[in-house]
Order: structure tokens, then C-alpha cells, then sequence
């Protein structure tokens, strides 16, 4: 016997993001690319393999140990991003912003503060909302949507950060950790028990959280309909 068998709809005629494992830093990945670690003191980043332009994308990560020093998880450009590299750092650099574990402020572009919204513990589960049809980006936290926000506000772009300070290009999910962090992302094929199981509107994905209405998994088959 031993061991969990987790359902998955990632499959050759529809591909779920998963992790970027083409990085020459310390991080480690497992469980198809979907968990990340890294016991080094060198900060490093592991971004996804999809992005869009277009459309209303959700996913979830799970914060299973933040680090000394913290971890910063949230969206990347990554038609600016170096993928052999991973260079951009969430919130750190240009053309990014992230939550930043320790204290809680949600950064992008060179570490200008948007919101503080409390640190992060570990076994929270941090949920990520792009709605790249209006230009903007929220945050979540074990089911609350943090800076108030309310990711179906469409143009009003209530709490969220406008998609603007990151530039032109496809946004993708990111995040940076060091000093003995790890973290399990749930792109739609979930790499961490859940209690629940909530699907998109096309059926797709198996999420902690249900999905804002209107946002979909980043898998191909939802990025060639609303991508």
C-alpha cells in the first residue's frame, strides 16, 4: 500500500501550467513541477510555464513553510523575463508584484508598497486572481480576498493592482523564497491535499477556494477560448 493518488485533468489535450523547472538557481521542484523549494540563502524564482494576455485567470498556492527571510508570490510578465533564468523576483523587480510574507506589504516594480495586508503563516494558502480583460490583480488569503478587494468588480478594479505597473505582455503567476522555503502551487492540478474541490466555470480545475465567477484555470484548452 502507501501513499495518496491526487485526480488530475492535465493531459496531452489540455496542459495545465505547472512551475518553470528550466532555472539554474537552488530551487527545487517536485511533484510535477508544482512544488518548489529552496534551502539556500541565494533568493531565487520560479515563474509558470503559461501566461495570457487576455481573459480572467485563478490559481492557488500553498505556503507550507515561508522561511527566515520570507517568500513574494504573485504575477510576473513574462515577456520580460529571462525563462532560462527566472530573473524577475515578484514585487522586487520591474514588470512585477508580489505579497511579501513578513509584514505583509504587496509590492510591485522595485519595491513600491500598493497595500499591507498582514504575514503570512505557514499552511495559509495564498489565491491569486488575474483579470486581464480590466487590468487588474488581487490577492487572497485562505478565502478572503485581501485590501478589500473584490475580483469581480470588472472596470472598477476594487482592491486590486492595476495590471499596468507590470507593462505590456503576458502575465504569468511567480514567486520568489530562500532560506529553507517551500511552497505547493495549485494551477488546477492540485499538489496539496484539499478539503473541498471547486472546478471553474468549464469544469476544469479542482481548487481549495471556488474560483471568482468569470475566472477560469490556466490550462491551453481555457487560454485558446478566453486567453
Amino acid at each position: 500500500g502507501g501513499g495518496t493518488l491526487t485526480k488530475t485533468e492535465d493531459c496531452p489535450s489540455n496542459v495545465f501550467a505547472t512551475l518553470n523547472p528550466l532555472h539554474s538557481g537552488s530551487i527545487t521542484f517536485s511533484n510535477g513541477n508544482n512544488t518548489q523549494g529552496n534551502t539556500s540563502s541565494t533568493g531565487q524564482n520560479a515563474l509558470s510555464t503559461l501566461g495570457a494576455v487576455s481573459g480572467k485567470f485563478y490559481a492557488e498556492v500553498k505556503c507550507t513553510a515561508v522561511g527566515s527571510n520570507g517568500t513574494n508570490v504573485g504575477f510576473v510578465n513574462l515577456s520580460k523575463s529571462n525563462l532560462m533564468n527566472q530573473s524577475i523576483t515578484p514585487g522586487q523587480d520591474n514588470f512585477s508584484a508580489g505579497l511579501y510574507s513578513n509584514g505583509g506589504p504587496i509590492y510591485y516594480s522595485s519595491e513600491t508598497t500598493f497595500a499591507t495586508v498582514g504575514s503570512t503563516s505557514n499552511g495559509d494558502i495564498i489565491q491569486l486572481a488575474m483579470d486581464l480583460d480590466n487590468g487588474y490583480l488581487y490577492w487572497g488569503r485562505n478565502g478572503t480576498y485581501l485590501n478589500s478587494a473584490v475580483p469581480t468588480s470588472g472596470s472598477t478594479g476594487t482592491g486590486g493592482l492595476a495590471t499596468s505597473n507590470l507593462g505590456a505582455g503576458a502575465i504569468g503567476f511567480g514567486m520568489w523564497q530562500r532560506n529553507s522555503a517551500s511552497a505547493s502551487w495549485n494551477y488546477g492540478s492540485p499538489s496539496f491535499s484539499i478539503s473541498s474541490g471547486n472546478a471553474d466555470a468549464n469544469g476544469f480545475g479542482n481548487f481549495e477556494y471556488a474560483p471568482p465567477s468569470g475566472y477560469f484555470a490556466l490550462n491551453t484548452k481555457n487560454l485558446s477560448e478566453f486567453g
